[in-house]
């Protein structure tokens, strides 16, 4: 359960997806959608996505996604960026927003902020 008024990265969800051999087709985009709601008043969400790039087959089905940024919260005590694949990182390469090393999720998107309610 993450704390209500948590400010650091929080990985929401994630997709697998195998690229064909050469690569995406140029000019193909993704479209990524999410809803939020709450119970109170005012949700002000700060967004933006990374992706990177896995050299194994997939075989195993729990990759242990680190869940926040925050070694209290999280099961996984290193630097590591939300949404790393902790079991998946010796097949971690460059490429997607990856820049390959440590940088497993690869560099973020810009931020796109949504505010709703009675925000002040």
């Amino acid at each position: 359960m993450i704390p209500a008024h948590y400010s650091a990265d929080v990985f929401l969800s994630g997709f697998a997806y195998m690229v064909p051999e050469g690569g995406l087709p140029a000019g193909t985009r993704v479209t990524w959608q999410a809803h939020f709601s709450t119970s109170e008043n005012c949700l002000s969400v700060n967004w933006k996505w990374a992706a990177a790039v896995c050299t194994s087959s997939g075989e195993n089905a729990h990759i242990g996604v680190k869940p926040v940024d925050d070694n209290q919260l999280s099961l996984y005590k290193n630097s590591d960026h939300a949404g790393t694949p902790e079991y998946e990182k010796a097949y971690l390469t460059r490429g997607a927003r990856g820049g390959g090393g440590s940088n497993y999720t690869g560099s973020y998107s810009g931020t796109l902020g949504i505010r709703g309610g009675s925000c002040p």
